[in-house]
């Protein structure tokens, strides 16, 4: 779930009057600034910051504790003068910014200080200000500058052995674009002092630049690789999934993508619109001109340790209006042959829910003959795969329901003719009646048969009540369909531990 920032109307009220106000300078702080002859944006030391954030107090008490009062809400926690300060302040950084020349601040001292304070403010400023600031020799800059940042991953005496072969692994994966590696190894680093001090400068200069030109971004990150720099943007939590899906969309650079797309696997209570789907969609239409990325990065979207559930909306989009035939069996074979029955209660207990939602997405926008293309092909996996148990033999593991059940009534729905379909349950429906006579097979065998005739009437069974007038697709859970004609059928059920729902 994005940002809501609850002192939203306060900042349109600050930004908008900033212009009425005469600008006031952080003297203090600009002493203490101009003592240091280091290149800022690169060079800068939790000490270095520290000595900022007190001289800054002493120009302005009230951002002393400003991370408080902002989440206590700044319109009742801060002071009227204190409110004209900040305007005042925010006046000499916007001057500051739409003046700056190179010459004149080479090291980027005035821009640091000028980033240091509105990161401060715990909001997306740029956001804000779209037509405050125009400086095309800043612009040029910072685009220069971002592609330059590089994280330290360099490691000390102190560091964990762990740590040391995580790094090596890693950079070894990024740099043969190992993706699966990549994703595998990054685990060891989700909570890595690496990314425990973020850099200001890099953080609010991507922002700036997203906001106020896009292009140059584009042309400074086409060619970048510092993943772990990378993945650090990606999880500034102003980074909103618009920005995110915009450069994902935009970038030639497919380790940033990824990056971007794979930062959400981090995440928790992500919700996306309906805008934000389809932008999604796009990005993997695009991903699937080169066929081996789309395998390897599907699977991982599809099959990784913490599941991508929040892409389902977008993949059914995907599926309807961007997919190939290539695509779809892309996309199902990124999804395993295995678990196409899984219980509940098993490993992936969100399966059945996380394929549903892909294809009602894609059934509300696909036309008749890409419904009976996927559809089909789901069947064929469904009847190849999706009624094995675990030890690869037909029993009673796909007959309650199946993760796929949505798809294969469907199936029955589009594709098969209902003289057909009439016909086909005759067919199984016989096979169960002749079953107890074929004492020719093991018990194994013939148990076997008897569930995977039940297992196959199941999505028939449903589809007859969608084709009646009933909206049901999935099979309830913990229920499965037994024909009439074995219900008071007690040698079939004795033979076959058949317990009938009462």
């Amino acid at each position: 779930m994005e940002v809501i920032d609850k002192n939203h109307t306060f900042w349109v009220e600050i930004f908008e009057s900033v212009d009425n106000n005469s600008d006031i300078e952080p003297k203090y702080t600009l002493t203490e600034l101009s003592s240091f002859n280091i290149d800022i944006p690169f060079d800068f030391k939790r000490d270095d910051f520290d000595s900022i954030y007190s001289e800054l107090e002493k120009d302005f008490n009230w951002l002393k504790d400003f991370y408080n009062k902002v989440e206590q809400g700044l319109e009742v926690s801060l002071k009227d003068n204190e409110k004209e300060e900040l305007k005042r302040l925010c006046r000499w950084i916007f001057n500051k910014l739409n003046h700056w020349k190179q010459n004149a601040d080479p090291k980027f001292k005035i821009v640091s200080l000028c980033f240091i304070i509105l990161n401060l403010f715990n909001i997306n400023v740029w956001d804000y200000t779209k037509n405050r600031i125009s400086n095309l020799e800043l612009e040029n800059a910072l685009s220069v500058r971002v592609k330059k940042f590089k994280v330290s991953s360099k490691y000390h005496d102190n560091t964990p052995i762990w740590e040391k072969e995580a790094i090596q692994r890693i950079g070894v994966s990024i740099e043969n674009r190992d993706w699966l590696e990549i994703a595998n190894n990054w685990s060891a680093f989700r909570s890595s002092r690496m990314f425990s001090f973020p850099n200001i400068f890099q953080k609010q200069t991507l922002l700036f630049l997203l906001e106020f030109c896009m292009e140059n971004i584009l042309q400074s990150l086409e060619s970048y690789e510092d993943f772990f720099s990378m993945m650090s943007l990606s999880n500034n939590e102003f980074f909103t999934f618009n920005y995110r899906f915009l450069l994902a969309s935009k970038t030639n650079n497919n380790l940033l993508r990824f990056a971007l797309l794979f930062d959400l696997e981090l995440k928790n209570n992500i919700n996306l619109s309906n805008d934000q789907e389809i932008i999604l969609a796009e990005i993997f239409a695009d991903i699937c001109k080169d066929k081996e990325l789309a395998k390897t990065w599907f699977k991982i979207f599809n099959r990784y340790l913490v599941r991508f559930s929040f892409f389902s909306g977008a993949f059914g989009v995907f599926l309807a209006e961007h997919a190939s035939k290539e695509d779809i069996y892309i996309y199902l074979n990124s999804l395993g042959d295995s678990g196409f029955s899984k219980n509940i209660n098993d490993y992936h207990n969100e399966d059945r829910k996380i394929l549903t939602e892909v294809f009602e997405r894609f059934n509300s926008l696909a036309g008749l003959e890409k419904r009976t293309t996927l559809w089909s092909k789901i069947y064929t996996k469904y009847t190849e795969h999706g009624l094995l148990s675990s030890d690869g033999t037909d029993y009673m593991n796909g007959i309650s329901y199946s993760v796929f059940d949505y798809a294969v009534v469907n199936y029955f729905i589009d594709c098969v003719h209902i003289k057909e379909l009439e016909s086909k349950c005759t067919k199984l429906n016989q096979e169960l009646v002749n079953i107890n006579s074929n004492w020719s097979n093991s018990k194994i065998v013939m148990r076997s048969k008897f569930y995977k005739l039940i297992a196959l009437l199941q999505p028939i069974y449903r589809a007859s009540f969608v084709l009646d007038g009933e909206p049901h697709r999935l099979q309830k859970i913990g229920f499965y369909y037994v024909p009439p004609h074995l219900i008071n059928d007690k040698k079939t059920c004795l033979m076959f531990d058949l317990v009938l729902d009462s």
